[in-house]
């Protein structure tokens, strides 16, 4: 018993510090939207680093731009979330003021769900590992599309006495 416990420990040590050392290098993992996968509505922005990042907003924000149009929207702030892990970055979009219940403004953030093409560009030291090391300036595309008239729901009916919901969908 005393073997296998002093082989498995050695094998989680040997494990770890291979990790460890391969996780040397600075840079992206992933980025939604992506220019791979079009979307109907994008809520964020979101970057997905190797390292443990900080991240500042440029003053002004960054403009999202629909390369058609030439319209845009900004993106004007980091959602910091304690629980998040530290190497994701989610940029939000700038809020707009409603009026609420109550004589209460409410915000709600803005959004993009106008198909086309867009693109936004995240300056040079807006972003930097722990370590110090600057993420590059890079621009970034993806597109949106419009929703799918194929199949959707028409509306949710919750029936008494049943257990299950009857889901309306219309007729083509």
């Amino acid at each position: 018993m005393r073997k296998i416990f002093t082989l498995f420990f050695m094998s989680m040590f040997l494990m770890s510090g291979t990790v460890v050392a391969q996780d040397t290098a600075f840079g992206l993992k992933a980025v939604t939207p992506s220019s791979d996968k079009p979307t109907t509505r994008v809520d964020n922005v979101t970057l997905v680093f190797t390292k443990d990042v900080t991240a500042t907003m440029p003053e002004g924000g960054i403009e999202v731009i629909n390369d058609e149009t030439k319209e845009s929207v900004k993106l004007a702030s980091i959602y910091e979330n304690p629980y998040m892990d530290k190497n994701i970055v989610l940029f939000e979009f700038e809020k707009k003021v409603l009026p609420g219940k109550d004589g209460k403004d409410e915000e709600q953030s803005l959004y993009i769900d106008t198909p086309g093409n867009y693109s936004f560009t995240i300056p040079a030291g807006c972003i930097k590992s722990v370590d110090g090391e600057e993420f590059a300036e890079q621009t970034f595309t993806f597109s949106v599309v419009a929703p799918s008239s194929g199949f959707c729901i028409n509306d949710i009916i919750e029936l008494p006495l049943a257990s299950l919901l009857r889901i309306v969908i219309p007729s083509s």
